[in-house]
């Protein structure tokens, strides 16, 4: 699109005439001429995305599949340490500040596990390009999604150290269980991690799966050691060892996973037919990706939609103003048919969910450094002369720097990156100018003026932004409130329509599962969401204090973690109660219509003073 407005305006412009081409650059048949401006740009670009794409295979290839394969060991190796870590203090007897290191660790660590699934969805093109077996992507999908269980019960053993008061029965409870328990966490880690590598390796050998079957074994027999153990020691429910309970429960979960993952690996083998692939399933995939991303792209619901009519409008309605006042205005740092307004806000389109006046704010800093520091960079290099080696290797050496700090910027940075990123995007081109050996008067007034155009686009997109938005930061937030306590306790209606649904409370108490599955994606979706808009609507970042009353930022943040901590109860009473089915997610919703009941009988046997119900389960059969 930014393209497109620098063609329009060279073919409106009346001042601007087509010169012809001499004969001697017309190419395939007189009918292109390579020195016009389209020509040129159609050429770098194309030679600008090979390599980019040749970027990604030298000197390593670069694979989403490869990218996820790597964060999920480095998050198994940090759920290794946090298990090793919750387990040495919840068996300890006092209560120390290493709670408080426990709780950032796992708060931390959710966020690595939907980088992983995001590179994994995004895997297939790769699997279709590079005729790759699919079954591999298949089965590292299910290994995520299971160490996304692993990740979900982490929440609890954190309520469960930072609760712990080491009291009553405690150490009596612990103390003969604690040995038992640090193997098996150490067992069941290792063991995911050591079947994280089989399955990204080409080939498992027969001492990788001897060594996998000989861990799973020892991890089933911990667990019929554990569960006998603490039916000894804990024959009835107990208030006063319901943290220690749960983090036993935790640790046999955490085992379970890591046995039935084994035993997938052991019977996965792509030579058999059951995995075979055959090649023209790649083209098929590559056909389905496309149609899907088609479907996606374009489908009445998604084009129709509220929000992406509102998108559109408001994006277009600003870009609409600047192209006429780029027609139209002429004089100071403004000329006639210049395709600079219209151009930037064309590039510089963006979705937002509240309020664009932050994202705004960085879009012109980023641009309007992007465009200064260029300059001061070459007047740095002007010490050198024009042609000479020196001059080259500082130019060299300038341009790498400068891309690469602003680029680490931009994947490091959660506030900054979309500064960091424009200022590299908008600033390489300005430094590969023609060097002069004196001050370029044209040059530092044709960047005076791009600057004045830039500070125009983006003050008339501020102002649109500002006129068309619905609802504030502070708005927004509630609303969002609103729709997470609607999943959690009151019932809600799906953003599509259709009926209302139960909330994840009335689905356990209406011992209905399929629901509070639902009910717990949906409320993921609403958390993430309102917990982007904490920094918007912190009353901090206003630029100047109005009349209305400062929005409460940290009774919103207390809201939202005794939130987080509902659905973390949630998740628990859903691995708890679920039928156990090998190798699949918990959280994923499947048809249980020959199970209505869901499994769903903790309350009846606690009440009856049975053992509990998750580690009964969880009894290898």
């Amino acid at each position: 699109m930014s393209w497109h407005f620098y063609f329009m305006m060279d073919f409106i412009d009346p001042n601007d005439g087509r010169d012809l081409c001499p004969e001697s650059e017309l190419v395939f048949g007189s009918m292109v001429c390579v020195t016009e401006y389209w020509f040129v740009v159609l050429v770098t670009t194309v030679l600008g995305c090979f390599f980019a794409a040749l970027a990604t295979f030298v000197p390593c290839p670069l694979f989403n599949s490869r990218k996820a394969f790597q964060d999920m060991i480095s998050t198994m190796g940090t759920v290794s340490k946090i298990w090793e870590e919750a387990v040495e203090y919840i068996c300890g007897t006092s209560r120390t500040a290493k709670r408080f290191h426990l709780e950032a660790k796992i708060d931390a660590i959710s966020q690595m596990n939907l980088n992983v699934a995001a590179n994994l969805k995004s895997a297939w093109w790769e699997s279709a390009l590079l005729a790759r077996f699919e079954p591999r992507r298949q089965i590292m999908m299910q290994f995520q999604s299971n160490i996304a269980d692993i990740v979900d019960i982490l929440p609890a053993v954190k309520s469960c150290v930072l609760n712990e008061d080491f009291t009553g029965k405690h150490e009596e409870f612990v103390r003969p269980l604690h040995p038992q328990l640090q193997a098996m966490v150490q067992e069941a880690t290792a063991l995911t991690e050591l079947c994280l590598s089989a399955t990204y390796e080409k080939q498992i050998n027969a001492v990788m799966k001897s060594a996998i079957l000989q861990s799973k074994d020892h991890i089933r027999k911990l667990q019929r050691k554990l569960v006998f153990d603490y039916k000894n020691y804990c024959p009835k429910p107990s208030d006063d060892l319901a943290d220690e309970t749960i983090m036993v429960f935790s640790v046999s979960f955490t085992a379970r996973k890591a046995a039935d993952l084994a035993q997938r690996v052991i019977e996965w083998n792509e030579e058999d037919t059951k995995w075979r692939c055959w090649r023209g399933d790649n083209v098929l995939l590559l056909v389905k990706g496309g149609w899907e991303g088609l479907r996606n792209t374009w489908a009445p619901g998604k084009t129709f939609s509220p929000d992406h009519l509102a998108f559109a409008a408001r994006n277009f309605v600003g870009i609409t103003i600047v192209f006429f006042l780029a027609i139209r205005m002429n004089g100071y740092v403004f000329k006639s048919y210049d395709p600079t307004m219209p151009a930037t806000l064309a590039l510089l389109i963006s979705q937002y969910q509240s309020t664009a006046f932050t994202n705004n704010l960085h879009r012109l800093l980023g641009v309007l450094l992007g465009k200064v520091l260029p300059l001061l960079i070459l007047s740095g290099l002007s010490i050198f002369d024009c042609g000479s080696k020196m001059r080259s290797a500082a130019a060299f050496l300038a341009i790498w720097l400068y891309v690469w700090v602003f680029m680490y910027m931009y994947f490091t940075s959660q506030t900054w990156s979309l500064v960091g990123c424009l200022i590299a995007g908008f600033g390489v081109y300005p430094l590969l100018t023609t060097c002069s050996a004196g001050l370029n008067t044209n040059l530092f007034n044709m960047r005076y003026c791009e600057l004045g155009q830039i500070t125009m686009a983006l003050a008339v997109q501020l102002l649109v932004d500002s006129l068309l938005k619905r609802e504030g930061p502070e708005a927004a937030a509630i609303g969002q409130l609103g729709m997470l306590l609607d999943r959690i306790f009151l019932g809600y209606t799906p953003q599509g329509g259709g009926e209302k649904r139960k909330s994840g409370l009335q689905a356990v108490l209406g011992n209905d599962l399929e629901a509070l599955q639902k009910a717990l994606n949906e409320a993921d979706t609403c958390m993430a969401r309102a917990r982007s808009l904490v920094t918007e609507a912190d009353p901090k970042s206003r630029i100047a204090a109005g009349p209305q009353t400062p929005f409460k930022i940290a009774l919103y943040r207390d809201s939202l973690d005794i939130l987080q901590n509902c659905m973390n109860n949630l998740t628990l009473f859903l691995m708890a109660s679920k039928t156990w089915a090998e190798n699949e997610s918990v959280r994923d919703i499947e048809d249980e219509a020959e199970n209505p009941s869901m499994a769903m009988d903790s309350a009846a046997e606690l009440k009856s003073g049975g053992s509990i119900p998750p580690l009964r389960d969880l009894l290898p059969s």
